[in-house]
């Protein structure tokens, strides 16, 4: 059954495409980033950002 869905992606994708459905597959999907950041420095951050965007209307 999966590869009866398939054949059916693949031919909507070339017909869609115009004939170049096989450009979709080709594009690279990139990986998640590892998480460099700790827990309280992304909240930390945003605070300061958003500290320092209260005090430049002032």
């Amino acid at each position: 059954m999966a590869s009866l869905r398939d054949a059916y992606m693949n031919a909507m994708l070339v017909l869609a495409g115009g004939g170049g459905g096989g450009a979709v597959w080709d594009r690279r999907i990139p990986r998640a980033r590892q998480g460099s950041l700790k827990s309280g420095d992304f909240e930390k951050r945003v605070m300061i950002h958003l500290y320092n965007s209260v005090i430049a209307t002032r």
